[in-house]
This record gives C-alpha cells, structure tokens and sequence, in this order.
C-alpha cells in the first residue's frame, strides 16, 4: 500500500486522551467507587497508548485496520461476538469505513463479510448511525463548492435518521424502555452531584438499576459520573472532533468516529477495551492524515 501524506497539525488533541488520564486520576479523590475509577482510568491509558503508537505509525496503523477489518469480521461469524450485540456492533462500524475504496473482488467479498457480521449483530442503533454517516458525509461533500445548501442537506438527513430511529424504537419498545429508565436514573444521579458526579465508573454500582456499567448513552453516563465538570470538558472535545470531521476530506476516520459518535448517543460502548482502542487509533488518524482528496466524501 502506498504511503499517503500526513498533516502533523493539531497534535495537542490527540494529548487530549492522555490528559483524561490525568482528569481521572484525579477524580479518584472524589469517586465512591475507587476501584471502579482507577480500573477505566487504565483502560483511558491504553487508549492513550493505542493513539500515541497510531501517531507514530499512521500508514502501517491505517494498513491494519484496512486488512484486518475482514478478519476481524469474519471471526465474528465463526467464534461470535466478543461483547454484547450493541458494543460488537460498535467495534465493527469502527473497522468498516477502513475497507473503503472498493478496488478488487477481495475487497467486494471483505465487505459482503462485514456486512454479513454487522447484520448478526441485529443492532439497530448502530445500523441506523451507519446509515446516517454515510449519508451526512454524502450531503457534505455533494456539490461543496455551494456552502450554502450543504446546512440544508445536513438537517435533512438527520430529520430523516430521526424519523427512523423513532420508528426503530416504536418497534423494540421493551428496548426504548429500558434506555429510558437508564436515562432518567442517569439524571437523577446526576442531580444528587452536579458538579463533579459519582466518580469514573461508579455507575454499575450506584444505580438502583443492576447489573450494567453504562446509561445507555455516552452523555447520560458521563452527566452521571463525572458531573457538569465532566460533562463541560467531554462536550468541548465533542466540538473539535466534529469539527475535525467536517473540515476534513479522503480521511476513513472522519466517517468512523462520525458512526461511533451517532451511535454512542443512544449507548455507551467505549468501555469495552477493544472498541476504545480501535475509537483511540481512529481519533489519532483523524487528525494526523491530510486531506489528500477534497473532493472525495471519505
């Protein structure tokens, strides 16, 4: 594979992952549940690593994830899933904009497998932020040049993702429920400490609701666990990678986070240490590949 430039601009942001490493760390003062709090604080820190290495070696981390993409998809359909539906799903929509362009039958067949591993998933959260990426990148890209209709297409599509996203969870109403009830404890934590929240981890034990680690959506869990102090930092991070992704072009990770970020809206998967990974390199390529191509859509 032929190397393709880079653009070393911006390194301070991919510190940002190290640096939570630090605002964690520091939160393990406040935290109820320590233990809880320095175990996501190191797996922050193997995030932080897996960035920095993608840093350092940005063709050969884009190889891997261009080629092993398949495999990881097909051990998926023969071994099954390593996380539950939701976070397999999660790891899969990370890897799958890496298999594009399609150039060869291999490349054909590689897809036709991921696709195959993402329908056994049967995630609708993640089918619909996929769906709704691809097509948010289409209506950016589409006629560029005129600025002006590009809000227009934008709202549009995601006017048209919200629509069927409300359809999906009118059809897995035991499903809606049950992110509803997490949302609504996920608050009312977040109300008995606004400012700095229960601690990095704490609320697989501090929710009256058993046996799960997250609110069922990124936000809600971070309102909960680490407070609007948390909360104020994660949102301004937010910004930038969004921005990141529309200012960008030719660059598969723009499309990755892009799908993460859609889908982490209505879940919360970056626990699961190799779907935080994959999310770190793909951060790390976002910012340190150029844009080789502006007029290409991924």
């Amino acid at each position: 594979m032929a190397a393709i430039a880079v653009s070393r601009r911006n390194f301070f942001w991919v510190a940002a992952i190290p640096v939570s490493i630090c605002v964690a760390l520091l939160l393990v003062v406040t935290t109820t549940t320590p233990q809880w709090t320095v175990w996501y604080a190191e797996l922050l820190g193997l995030y932080a690593i897996a960035a920095l290495v993608a840093w350092r070696w940005p063709n050969q981390a884009r190889f891997v994830l261009r080629y092993g993409a398949a495999m990881v998809a097909l051990g998926v359909l023969i071994f099954g899933q390593p996380y539950n539906p939701n976070a397999t799903a999660s790891l899969l929509a990370l890897l799958l904009p890496w298999m594009l362009p399609l150039k060869t039958w291999w490349d054909w067949l590689g897809l036709c497998v991921m696709g195959w591993a993402l329908f056994s998933t049967r995630s609708a959260g993640a089918g619909v932020a996929i769906v709704a990426g691809f097509a948010l990148l289409i209506a950016l890209s589409y006629d560029h040049h005129d600025t002006r209709r590009v809000p227009w297409r934008v709202i549009c599509v995601l006017l048209v993702a919200g629509v069927i996203g409300l359809a999906v969870a009118g059809l897995q109403r035991a499903t809606t429920q049950a992110r509803i009830d997490h949302w609504n404890e996920a608050q009312r934590l977040a109300e008995a400490r606004p400012v700095f929240g229960w601690g990095l981890g704490s609320y697989l034990e501090r929710s009256t609701i058993p046996d799960q680690n997250h609110a069922d959506s990124l936000i809600f869990t971070i309102m909960a666990e680490l407070g609007a102090i948390g909360l104020a930092l994660f949102v301004n991070y937010s910004f930038e990678v969004v921005y990141r992704i529309l200012t960008t072009r030719n660059n598969p990770a723009r499309l990755a986070v892009l799908i993460w970020i859609l889908h982490n809206l209505i879940d919360c998967t970056l626990w699961f240490p190799v779907v935080g990974v994959l999310l770190a390199v793909n951060l790390a390529l976002l910012w340190r590949f150029g844009d080789v191509d502006q007029h290409s859509a991924n």
